[in-house]
């Protein structure tokens, strides 16, 4: 595709070769963030649960309710990621020509620098 010039096809292959930079950002860095917000998301149903319930943080109406949102954000954070990996196994291909589509339009169109247009000699 980037020998046709086909737009997004050369930052693709960029994509390619700084495989484990993508990997290390996009597993630990969006991973960790995932995680951040779900958590926050599910204590703040709990807290809102129990403040309509008419019972505090020490209860244990709070405790249970705690116990069960945490265990069914971790389900679905886990069994999401499992089902993720599969799609991206699957679909790489097309996932990292559709993120060299994006960074092509983000240079192109946005003047954002991703990749360093330094030729090496």
């Amino acid at each position: 595709m980037a020998s046709k010039r086909i737009n997004g096809a050369k930052e693709s292959v960029q994509i390619c070769k700084n495989a484990e930079v993508f990997s290390s950002f996009f597993n630990d860095v969006v991973g960790d963030i995932c995680g951040i917000v779900s958590g926050s998301a599910s204590a703040a149903v709990v807290l809102q649960l129990s403040l309509m319930a008419g019972q505090n943080d020490d209860s244990i109406y709070y405790s249970i309710t705690a116990i069960i949102f945490t265990s069914i954000v971790a389900g679905l954070t886990v069994g999401g990621k499992a089902l993720c990996k599969e799609i991206a196994i699957r679909g790489s291909t097309k996932i990292i020509f559709m993120l060299g589509k994006i960074i092509y339009l983000l240079e192109t169109k946005l003047s954002i620098r991703i990749f360093s247009r330094e030729k090496k000699v």
